[in-house]
Parts: structure tokens; C-alpha cells; sequence
């Protein structure tokens, strides 16, 4: 491989990067519409007007505005080879910045237009070396800011405005040399309008750049207001916060700077002459400002010769801009696709499916979406492998497995499963509230258990699951919301809360647990089993293999055969250490269908009873001792683990668990039976009695907190024990995870 013939990196000017002839510049489908805010803009004048100011006193100051990543492209869609320019380069990054310039020289083209017309309407006025001087150089600036947003053409059968075409386009402009010509995009229009007003205008009126009507043109419309309102600021000099170095015109003075800011040799008496003059030297500053622009702002090219490539380089060395993401740069597969079978992608199945995904891609705060959190998941449901974050390997991925795919209908079925994995990943898993029952049509007895399971998961960070998400809402919406899928899609989020949950809290670390949710995505999984992927199982989805692998990996790799095996595992553990959303999880379950004996221990019983997951919602965990001893039995702190112990964990509301803090066992013993009463008549006897019992002030805020607390269930086992020690403290864990067991072992079998 020769890199040379690949790979080329070189730092140019902005008047080398955009006013080269025959150069120019094409934005492809995928890239993102001219966004950039006033903030980004006004950073960056500041900084060139930072720049420029060091300038005067330094020959090497420059501003460096990064790097454009470019890939040498002829396939312009409607584009006629003989009307393009000789070299056109794609870009892949950098286009914010280049077209926030080409305005900005736009602007600047009008100012010195305007100037010129001024100089030829004084040319009996002023001195004839004066007037030569100035009119050459601003004749020059004018050509060189021109060159850098369009290209002049030797001829046009249609006449001197298509003689010129813009220096930069985007998918759907055409260049040509005819009437036939089309610029519809914000860039490419402002250019074109703003030659036709540069053919056309007397010098006197000035160019506005106005599409009211059109919602897309609206964002180029306020930037190039803001830009020009800046240029007027700093070429003026009223304004403190944009103003040029004062010494700019005493350091012009001498005929070397003068050579280094204009690049003219001009005799001093010529020179002292124009920054005499008020009006001269304005036009000398803009000169020395627009020369600054086109020759100091650097811009270091990166030209390729493949998108992989580029994207390749583009991950590893953008720092500051706001990325491309996969799904972006995907879109033009989806394209051409599409073009390839019904001549058009607008109104397509695919654009629809597409559309779906994009409108999830423009919804995080203005920022670049993170594309690996669908595509990692979607990735395992669809081939089982493991997939890198990395922008290069999502997007090979994307365009790989679409582009082997045989037919059109393959290709949108594709797009289809991403677009509702990533509808399910933004509807739900990432909604502050979780609702299946609305978005899925799941009766609210079901929806009520799956969203509490989903709760879990995605508070205990557990992405992994998401695989089988994928899969089983695929499922649902394959079959027409069937009523038997929503039962396969509940018993299927069942059985991997409950495999999590009991392999979670049964061992210090995670210890595989990815592992081995990818390995039913893959091959030679169990015997008996089939995978989960795409690939291998389409949608055939067997929610009992699924239940069956998860307890051969309980029993056979977490060695946890039975009740006992999960009791021994998981006691002595600090669980609340490892998963606070499984903890609460844990507790709840063992409170369902259960009676308090005298000793403090809960009983499961026949009766039927329902866990709701507003308790997972609303309470935080407590810890019976405090985590930090005061006034407690210190054979309980002997071990950093035992404080965190399920048996030491209970489940109050915030409020209340704030109230309580590190209170003695004798004042929470008897809060948990206050707030744990059940008869409204003995409640308010309760508090009394506790009041004064302990000495408490009626005003004091925690008398405040228990009368106004609601009936919680939860805590009143607990206040049956006598004492609080490292005993009741390993019978009640022993208690709470032989229920936990016996709650969530039954969605597996």
C-alpha cells in the first residue's frame, strides 16, 4: 500500500482551501444542515479578531481552524461532468466552518464592492498615486474573496449569471452552466442569489438574503445578519468588544508592515497619505482584515480516497466539532438503495422506517446522539456478535449487512428492525416514564409487571438486556400486537429480571453476566437450545428456551440448584454495594403474598397479592444500623459488609428515611410501628404515646413527617424484633432472600 496515494495532509489558507479554479465543494446526503449557533460563531470571530490584533505586532501569528477531511468524489447525483468543476471534493468534515467562511466572504465582498464604487467616485478628488493604490488593492481583495464561493466559467449559452456557479453544493443542487442549473440549498442558494445581485445591483442598494417563507433557509438567514452586524463592528471600530488594535495604522506606517498586512509596495508618502484620511483608512483596515482572513486563517486539508477511510480519520481527530453518526452516514446506502429499484427515495417504505430513526437521532439537547447505544444492542439481535463503540465499526457494520442483503423488501425489513429497536430504546428505556401499556396496547395487569422489570434493569444499568428487548418487540409488532406475543413478551422480560436479579446479588462482581446473555445470541449455545439472533432464528423467538437456558446457566455456571444454594451465596453479601435498584427489587418481592409472624419473620401465604411498582418508585432504601455507628451494637461493624446486607436494608419513603438519619434502634423500632400501623384509630394514639415516650417537642418536624406519612407495609416486620444485632440481622437476610428465591425463580421454570 502507497499512504501517499491514500492519504494526503496538508495546511493551506483559507484563499488556497476555497479559492483554488476548478476546485469544488460537494455536501453529501447524510451530512447535517447548516446549524451552526451565534455562540459557535461569535467564538469564532473573537478568536479571529484575537488573532488578527497579534498579527500587528508578530509575523507568525496565524489562526488555525482545524482540520477539513475531504474525499475526492465525481459522483454527484444530476450532475453533468462537463459542468462541474475539474476537482471536487466530498466533505466529510468541516462543513459548519466552511460555509460560516464562504458567508463571511460574502459579506466582505459586498463592504469592498461598495468601497470601490466609493474610490471611483472620488477619483477627481483624491491624489492619482492615492487613488491607484487603494483601488489595486481592494480590486485584488475583491477577486480573491470572490474566488473562495464561486467559479467563473468561460461561457454560458443562457448568459453572464450562469457564466458563474457556486463554489459549494449539496445533495439535490445541480451544477450547471444553464438556466437549467438548481440551488435549493441554504449554501449554495445565498451564493447564487448573491450573484445574481452582484451582476445585476447599481452598487448603491444592499443584498438581504431573504426566504421568509421557507423554514430551511431560516438558520443562513440570521447568521448572515449576525455576521455582517460583527464585520460591520470590527471594520467601524464603535464597538469596544470588537475593536482592532489601536496601533494598527502608526505600525502601517512603516512601508514593511504595510507589505506584510496588504502585500503591496507602496512609497511612503503615499502611505502617510492614506492613514491620514478617515475614510481611506476604513477602507486600508478592511483591506488588512479580508487579507488577514484569506492568508492567515489555516485550515490543514486531509484529502482521502474512500469513506471508510475517512471516517476512519475523522473519529481519531475530531476533538472539538460535533461528529457524524452512523446512522447518518448510512443514509446514502438507503438512498441508493431505494433509487436503484423505484427511481426515488422520498415517500419510500425505507424513508419512512428511515425517518423513524432520524427523528430519535435530532432529539438529545442539540447534541450528537450516541448511535452506539441502539447499534450495540441491535448488533446482538441481529448477527450475536459483540460491537465496538467506535464510529468506523458501527457504521461498516450498517453498511456491510445492508448491502449483502439480496433484495429491496431484505433491505427494508432491515431498516424496519432498526428503526423499532431504536423507537422502543427512546420511547422507553430511556422515558423518564415508563409506560408499555400506552405505547405497546399491553393491559395494564401486564404492563404493570413489565414496567416495574423495566424499571430495573435499566436503573441497574443492565444494556445487555436490550438484545432481547429488541427482539421480542420486533415480535409484537411483526404479529399485529397479537395478545399472545404480549404474554411471550412479558414471560421473556421475566425471565431475564429474574436470571439478573438472583445471579446478581448471588456474587461480588458481575462475574460474565454479559457474557452470557450474548451467548444465547450465539452458536453452540445449550443443547436443545436455538439462538436468539436474527440471522439464525428470524423472528421465531421460543420463550420457553429462553427461560430454560437462563436456569441451565443459574444452575450449571452460578452453581445455585435450589433456595438453599442462593441463601448461603447471597447473606453475607453487601448487596446494596452492588445494585440499589435490585435491592429495593429484592425487598419488594419478598414482602409479596406474605404475613408477619411474632418473631419478625414473613411467611408467604395463599393470598393473593399484587406488587406495585409505584413502591419501587417512590422508596429509597434505608439502613436499619446506620452506616455509620453511633449508638448501635458494634459486633454489627465488625464487618464493612453486614451494614450492607440485605437483612440491615428496609424501604422507606425519602422524607421519612431522611427524618429517621442515624436514630437509636428503640426510636426506629418504634417509627416503623407507627408508620406501619394499619387501624386510623390506634395510629394517632401511636404518635402520642411516642411523643411522650421520648421527650419530643410537638413542633419538632419529624411528628410533622410521621402524621402526614401513609400506611407502608414494608417496615413492620421489622419493628416486631426486640433487639437489632448481628443475629436478627442474618436471620431476616436468610428470611428475605428465601422469599426473594421462591418470587423470581418461578419465571424460569
Amino acid at each position: 500500500m502507497e499512504i501517499e496515494k491514500i492519504f494526503n495532509a496538508k495546511a493551506f489558507s483559507l484563499s488556497m482551501t476555497l479559492g483554488e479554479n476548478g476546485v469544488g465543494y460537494y455536501i453529501p446526503v447524510y451530512q447535517r444542515e447548516y446549524k451552526w449557533a451565534k455562540e459557535q460563531i461569535t467564538i469564532l470571530f473573537e478568536d479571529i479578531v484575537n488573532s488578527f490584533n497579534a498579527s500587528i505586532a508578530s509575523n507568525d501569528a496565524l489562526k488555525f481552524l482545524g482540520t477539513a477531511i475531504l474525499i475526492n468524489t465525481r459522483n454527484i447525483e444530476n450532475c453533468n461532468e462537463m459542468d462541474m468543476p475539474a476537482k471536487v471534493f466530498s466533505i466529510i468534515d468541516g462543513q459548519q466552518r466552511i460555509s460560516t467562511l464562504i458567508i463571511s466572504n460574502i459579506i466582505l465582498h459586498e463592504i469592498v464592492t461598495k468601497k470601490i464604487f466609493l474610490l471611483d467616485n472620488k477619483v477627481n478628488k483624491i491624489d492619482e498615486k492615492l487613488f491607484s493604490t487603494l483601488k489595486s488593492i481592494t480590486e485584488e481583495t475583491k477577486e480573491n474573496l470572490q474566488k473562495t464561493f464561486l467559479e467563473k466559467n468561460v461561457y454560458s449559452k443562457d448568459g453572464e449569471l450562469y457564466q458563474r456557479t457556486p463554489k459549494i453544493i449539496r445533495n439535490g443542487d445541480i451544477w450547471r452552466r444553464d438556466a437549467e442549473a438548481k440551488y435549493q440549498s441554504p449554501i449554495s442558494k445565498l451564493i447564487f442569489d448573491y450573484i445574481k445581485f452582484d451582476i445585476e445591483n447599481d452598487k448603491k442598494s444592499n443584498f438581504i438574503f431573504n426566504e421568509l417563507n421557507d423554514e430551511k433557509y431560516k438558520k443562513i438567514e440570521e447568521n448572515y445578519d449576525f455576521i455582517s452586524r460583527i464585520i460591520k463592528k470590527i471594520i467601524n471600530g464603535d464597538d469596544e468588544d470588537w475593536k482592532v488594535r489601536d496601533d494598527i495604522f502608526s505600525m502601517l506606517n512603516d512601508e514593511n508592515n504595510w507589505n506584510k498586512f496588504l502585500n503591496n509596495n507602496s512609497q511612503k508618502q503615499i502611505i502617510e497619505k492614506i492613514i491620514e484620511d478617515e475614510e481611506m483608512k476604513k477602507i486600508v483596515l478592511l483591506i488588512a482584515f479580508c487579507k488577514f482572513i484569506l492568508n492567515r486563517i489555516v485550515i490543514t486539508n486531509v484529502q482521502v480516497d474512500n469513506d471508510d477511510l475517512a471516517f476512519d480519520i475523522f473519529e481519531s481527530l475530531n476533538t472539538t466539532g460535533e461528529p457524524l453518526t452512523a446512522i447518518e452516514t448510512f443514509k446514502p446506502k438507503i438512498v441508493e438503495a431505494e433509487i436503484a429499484v423505484t427511481q426515488k427515495f422520498e415517500n419510500s417504505e425505507s424513508q419512512v422506517y428511515y425517518k423513524v430513526i432520524e427523528k430519535y437521532c435530532k432529539t438529545v439537547g442539540g447534541k450528537s446522539l450516541d448511535t452506539s447505544e441502539f447499534i450495540i444492542p441491535f448488533v446482538l439481535s441481529e448477527t450475536g456478535e459483540k460491537q465496538s463503540a467506535h464510529l468506523r465499526a458501527q457504521t461498516l457494520f450498517l453498511r456491510n449487512n445492508y448491502e449483502k442483503l439480496n433484495s429491496i423488501k431484505e433491505k427494508r425489513e432491515f431498516i424496519k428492525r432498526l428503526s423499532i429497536s431504536v423507537e422502543f430504546l427512546y420511547e422507553i428505556w430511556k422515558n423518564d416514564k415508563i409506560d408499555f401499556e400506552i405505547f405497546y396496547k399491553i393491559d395494564k395487569m401486564l404492563s404493570e409487571k413489565i414496567t416495574l422489570n423495566t424499571y430495573v434493569l435499566r436503573d441497574a444499568k443492565h444494556k445487555i438486556s436490550l438484545g432481547i428487548y429488541f427482539k421480542m418487540i420486533q415480535k409484537l409488532l411483526e404479529n399485529d400486537y397479537s395478545e399472545d406475543v404480549k404474554v411471550e413478551l412479558v414471560k421473556a422480560i421475566d425471565a431475564i429480571t429474574a436470571f439478573i436479579i438472583l445471579w446478581r446479588v448471588s456474587r461480588r462482581n458481575t462475574d460474565g453476566i454479559d457474557m452470557h446473555f450474548r451467548k444465547i445470541f450465539g452458536e453452540n449455545i445449550q443443547p436443545g437450545i436455538k439462538s436468539l439472533s436474527f440471522i439464525k432464528s428470524k423472528n421465531d423467538i421460543d420463550v420457553e428456551q429462553i427461560k430454560q437456558y437462563f436456569k441451565n446457566v443459574l444452575e450449571n455456571d452460578g452453581k445455585i440448584l435450589c433456595r438453599d444454594d442462593f441463601i448461603k451465596k447471597a447473606k453475607n453479601l453487601p448487596i446494596y454495594n452492588f445494585s440499589k435498584p435490585i435491592t429495593k427489587y429484592l425487598i419488594l418481592a419478598a414482602e409479596v403474598n406474605t404475613k408477619i409472624e411474632n418473631d419478625g419473620t414473613l411467611k408467604r401465604t395463599r393470598e393473593e397479592q399484587n406488587i406495585l411498582f409505584n413502591n419501587y418508585l417512590k422508596l429509597s432504601i434505608e439502613h436499619i444500623a446506620p452506616q455509620s455507628n453511633t449508638k448501635w451494637s458494634s459486633e454489627i461493624y465488625e464487618s464493612d459488609d453486614t451494614i450492607h446486607t440485605i437483612g440491615n436494608l428496609t424501604l422507606l419513603p425519602i422524607v421519612e428515611n431522611n427524618s429517621l438519619n442515624n436514630s437509636a434502634w428503640d426510636i426506629k423500632k418504634e417509627f416503623y410501628s407507627i408508620i406501619s400501623e394499619e387501624d386510623p384509630d390506634i395510629f394517632p394514639e401511636k404518635i402520642e404515646e411516642y411523643i411522650t415516650r421520648n421527650n419530643i417537642d410537638i413542633e419538632n418536624p419529624q411528628i410533622k413527617i410521621l402524621q402526614e406519612s401513609s400506611y407502608l407495609k414494608v417496615v413492620k416486620s421489622i419493628s416486631k424484633f426486640d433487639d437489632w444485632n448481628i443475629i436478627n440481622i442474618e436471620k431476616r437476610s436468610e428470611n428475605i432472600l428465601g422469599l426473594a428465591y421462591d418470587y423470581f425463580i418461578k419465571w424460569l421454570q
